[in-house]
């Protein structure tokens, strides 16, 4: 297992260190890959120290199938501790009534599918990448406690890792991140609200304990 933890670094170093790490030759053996970058930053782009953004389109792929041979197949997941934006989510006042959600249903038509004479694969797939807050919002954090994003995955992770899947695990994230209230009287984050979400191309459930033996009946 390659474990690796780094702080405090410039835009070229981040740079650097994740192409290296996407190329390394372990994960021909490995199950899968993780990634977590917790920095400041900007819709689609997280700051090194110096300032420098660093593209999260850029990471990703880093970790593709053409440049990261040896993950094909194999889930990566990506964890963003940074903002997306500046402003703060003021949230709206709840109407009465349990919420709802309907999507209507949609027709799909396969195009013509001829036979290669190799397997192929989609250049980025196999991914999943959980965001501390939705586009164009502030992500935010207890002085004390750190970030609310960090707190939710270690909560829910260390609680449910033994019996759900990541996917899972992230709706459970942002249910946890939905009840939360910031509290600053004076300021403009008093009372304010964040939202996480996860995006995800994995093509499988993804245990992070699939070992996990059965109860003997």
């Amino acid at each position: 297992m390659v474990y690796s933890l780094y702080g405090l670094i410039h835009f070229q170093d981040m740079k650097n260190i994740l192409v290296q790490f996407s190329r390394h030759k372990d994960h021909q053996s490995a199950d899968a890959c993780i990634v977590a970058l917790l920095s400041h930053g900007i819709e689609g782009a997280v700051y090194g120290v110096d300032g420098e953004l660093l593209k999260l389109d850029d990471v990703f792929s880093f970790f593709d199938n053409a440049s990261s041979p040896n993950l094909q197949n194999k889930p990566k997941m990506f964890f963003i501790q940074a903002c997306r934006g500046e402003m703060p989510d003021v949230g709206v006042d709840q109407l009465d009534g349990s919420e709802r959600a309907e999507s209507p249903g949609c027709e799909q038509r396969d195009a013509g599918i001829s036979k290669p004479q190799k397997p192929r694969l989609p250049t980025q797939s196999d991914m999943i990448c959980g965001y501390a807050s939705l586009k164009g919002t502030a992500a935010l954090r207890n002085t004390k406690q750190g970030s609310w994003f960090v707190q939710a995955l270690n909560i829910v992770f260390c609680q449910r890792a033994k019996d759900r899947h990541v996917a899972d695990m992230l709706v459970e994230v942002n249910a946890l991140i939905k009840s939360r209230e910031g509290y600053a009287p004076g300021t403009e984050f008093h009372r304010c609200k964040e939202m996480s979400e996860f995006t995800s191309s994995l093509c499988k459930d993804l245990y992070l304990f699939p070992g996990h033996p059965q109860a003997n009946s």
